[in-house]
């Protein structure tokens, strides 16, 4: 099993970025390409173990963050 700290900083970022954009849950998962059930799961850092790799380079492009950032603490 992967380390769960690093899941609840893809939570914890994911949230922050989702707020900054002023997008709701369902407006990332759109923005994402994955189901709105999914996201809500991803920023609850439940069962993070299965996010679509397209996800994250999306997160990427669209963001303009780096994916690695997305994995470590906020407070950084």
């Amino acid at each position: 099993m992967l380390n769960q700290e690093i899941f609840i900083n893809l939570s914890n970022n994911l949230f922050d970025l989702r707020k900054k954009h002023g997008y709701s849950q369902a407006e990332m998962a759109d923005a994402l390409g994955i189901s709105s059930t999914l996201y809500a799961k991803m920023e609850r850092a439940d069962n993070c173990e299965w996010i679509p790799c397209i996800a994250l380079l999306k997160i990427h492009f669209v963001f303009g963050v780096s994916i690695d950032s997305l994995f470590e603490s906020p407070n950084q």
